[in-house]
């Protein structure tokens, strides 16, 4: 611990100023996340399906309590306030006068014997959300919440009881919202139950943007629809940052109610530094060492990730610790479902991530973390009906309204909606944890018994075809089958 004192014991010698500015510090662990992660997968582990609390992986991975106690002291000591320690002590958020947090940002990482990475605040790293509008006189064929459940399997969930009572949703998002849409939304669609909501402050009061709030309000919208007796924890990050994103998910895990997460946004793989994947790498693995499945949207540029004419993987759809949702358009004609891949559902391969070992075997070109790994309707065209407020264009002022979008971002909280509902049908044997390990474990002829395997579609760069494919992974869930293989797996 000598050495870090020394070094931060240099920086307090300078003059104070006014304006401050907050810095997030992850700290070096004493085990990686990524074993913790490895161990609660691994069958032959005793740690195997025994998920860790937040305190357990500070007493196995975080600092000792002397060397941290110390740090921390002579933080204090000196002029730095401390924001924010995560249960696991592994990030620090501080608070301090400009120039001395230039300092901070200047420490020599080799020197320090606790602080693995600095985070400033800002960065050119933004998420978009994964949502498409289309225009008023877009041709649409909007799916009601009821066909959605008839089509994809939840009555007999429904009838059998289960609406995922007891369960808790995280929304990981970005700006505040209005959360009486939400509530109204469930109101006019008769929910029986009706979801609560909640609002999860955590690095300040998230002001409202009536752009992004679409986005939240539809994430918890979709994911309560499917689960009406759920908790949905609506966590909005004040920061749209590299900073802000770490802070989100460490605020979603330090809370350790929800074990499942759904988050709408996203970055292309190559806008991503390597210094933010380390961070985030170490956050999305502390998810899986926790138990808890992050669905996030796969993108809506296709295989285009940029929107660009240059394939590039989407960013976190492409992290191995994630379960990444792609898009399907869902055409129903005599009563008669069929699906297709959407066009603009991401996919790909990934640049940055080696192929998981459970990932093995789904055909000789992917190489590396491929993605999707499960799919939902997506299409706008046949898009789905959310309660917010919106305008018509960009001159009216915004009003509540009916709105019919699509994008993965309407896939992705479903799919969290329904593993609510499994978690609840799971009852004394808890949670699921991290779900991909499982389904690429099937065997063929049971998915044949619990996806609809997409067969026709391509998001141009990948074609969807028999089995995984890079525009809808497995396919999308025949929702009562697969809850009854999970709750006994």
């Amino acid at each position: 611990m000598k050495k870090s004192v020394i070094v931060v014991t240099a920086l307090f010698c300078l003059p104070f100023f006014k304006a401050n500015a907050d810095t997030l510090l992850r700290l070096k662990e004493r085990v990686p996340l990524e074993k913790l992660a490895a161990e609660v997968l691994d069958p032959a582990s005793s740690h195997f399906g025994v998920y860790f609390t937040p305190e357990e992986i500070r007493k196995v991975a975080g600092p000792d309590e002397r060397t941290y106690g110390t740090f921390i002291h002579d933080l204090k000591n000196r002029g730095y306030t401390i924001v924010n320690e995560d249960k696991t002590r592994l990030f620090i958020t501080v608070r301090a006068p400009k120039t001395m947090t230039h300092a901070l940002m200047g420490l020599d990482l080799q020197s320090s014997d606790l602080i693995e990475n600095i985070i400033a605040s800002g960065g050119k790293h933004k998420s978009r959300p994964r949502l498409t509008i289309l225009s008023s006189n877009g041709v649409l064929k909007k799916t009601p919440p009821e066909q959605i459940r008839e089509i994809y399997g939840f009555n007999p969930i429904y009838q059998s009881g289960v609406t995922g009572r007891g369960q808790n949703i995280a929304i990981a998002t970005y700006d505040g919202f209005n959360i009486d849409d939400v509530n109204e939304y469930y109101s006019k669609i008769n929910l029986d139950p009706k979801p609560t909501v909640n609002i999860v402050d955590f690095n300040g009061h998230a002001a409202l943007n009536n752009e992004s709030a679409v986005e939240t309000e539809v994430d918890a919208e979709f994911s309560g629809q499917l689960a009406p007796g759920a908790s949905i924890h609506v966590f909005p990050s004040s920061q749209n940052s590299d900073m802000g994103e770490v802070q989100l998910f460490t605020a979603i895990l330090d809370d350790n109610r929800s074990k499942i997460v759904n988050y709408s946004w996203g970055d292309c793989e190559d806008q991503v530094s390597s210094a933010h994947k380390a961070d985030m790498d170490k956050v999305f693995a502390r998810a899986v060492a926790q138990g808890v499945n992050i669905f996030v949207a796969s993108g809506d540029s296709g295989a285009l990730g940029c929107g660009t004419s240059e394939i590039v993987a989407d960013y976190p759809g492409a992290v191995p610790f994630i379960v990444a949702v792609g898009g399907t358009t869902l055409n129903v004609a005599n009563s008669q479902p069929n699906e297709t891949g959407w066009s603009g559902s991401g996919g790909g391969i990934s640049k940055l991530y080696d192929l998981p070992a459970w990932q093995s075997g789904i055909g000789a070109a992917y190489v590396r973390r491929s993605f999707p790994d499960v799919s939902f309707n997506a299409d706008p065209q046949t898009g789905q009906e959310a309660w917010v407020q919106y305008h018509s264009n960009s001159s009216d002022p915004y009003k509540k309204m009916w709105l019919t979008l699509g994008g993965t971002s309407i896939a992705s909280p479903q799919w969290a909606g329904f593993t609510a509902l499994v978690n609840e049908a799971r009852g004394a044997k808890g949670s699921i944890g991290f779900i991909n390990p499982i389904i690429y474990g099937m065997s063929p002829d049971d998915r044949a018994q619990v996806f609809n395997d997409i067969t026709v579609g391509d998001n141009s760069g990948y074609t969807a075809g028999p089995g995984w494919d890079a525009v809808t992974g497995w396919g999308s869930m025949k929702a009562a089958p697969l809850l009854g293989y999970l709750v006994n797996h």
